[in-house]
């Protein structure tokens, strides 16, 4: 196809054994060579072709996160997709996990990767795309919005209804319960909210307030940052 920047063809061909046939490396080209002749033996034979599987991104990715191993987690309307480890480009149908609901967001820690659906919280976990297991439903907790999550030490935060929640090892909890009433949480307006952690701390910006909430993680400790204008982006450095 035009705009691949496609530079050579490969060609693979089945080699039958006494149990099963596999596709196998023949030779390569340049692009514009379009004939040739296959006098190789079966023995002669290269590696066996790796990508029979693979797929491209799927329609709609995003949420995109890198999790362990090379490998990196994305999701489109109620389905998880994993790349080939260190192939980004490669995305194999059989690696996909669908959810019962819609998938707002998702972010990774340790092996584990958070997805954030319209019903909750599940954890997906393993050390191979092609093996990954589903810890459905850890908590009713439901993101706001993908801007609101962002990745700490140790877990992953995200607002939800109820307040900033910190979803870890050790499960889903809300950091904000008993220092921020949910009905003044509601008045900051989560839905808007975006969240980045520097240093232990994570800032919140939101529409509904008129200056940055910084909640100090090791001390649970709120304070806030006076600004002379809203903001409008944040970054990291």
């Amino acid at each position: 196809p035009a705009g691949r920047y496609i530079t050579k063809w490969r060609f693979y061909r089945s080699n039958v054994g006494t149990v099963n046939a596999a596709f196998q490396f023949l030779d390569e080209g340049p692009i514009t060579t379009t004939t040739g002749t296959d006098r190789a033996l079966a023995s002669q034979l290269g590696e066996v072709l790796p990508t029979s599987t693979w797929a491209e991104p799927p329609a709609g990715l995003r949420g995109i996160c890198e999790m362990h191993s090379g490998i990196i987690a994305g999701f489109f309307d109620n389905t998880t997709a994993f790349c080939e480890p260190f192939t980004p480009y490669a995305w194999p149908v059989e690696y996909q996990l669908s959810c019962n609901q819609p998938i707002v967001a998702q972010e990774s820690f340790g092996q584990t990767l958070v997805r954030m659906h319209r019903g909750g919280v599940d954890y997906i976990s393993g050390a191979d795309p092609a093996s990954m297991a589903v810890q459905k439903d850890v908590s009713t907790q439901v993101c706001t919005g993908m801007a609101s999550v962002c990745k700490v030490e140790g877990g992953v935060v995200f607002a939800s209804p109820d307040g900033l929640c910190l979803a870890s090892g050790n499960g889903v909890q809300v950091l904000t319960q008993g220092r921020i009433l949910r009905d003044d949480w509601q008045a900051y307006q989560p839905s808007t909210m975006t969240c980045v952690h520097a240093e232990g701390t994570v800032y919140i910006i939101s529409a509904g307030l008129p200056n940055v909430l910084a909640l100090h993680l090791p001390s649970g400790r709120i304070t806030t940052v006076t600004l002379d204008a809203p903001v409008t982006a944040s970054y990291v450095d």
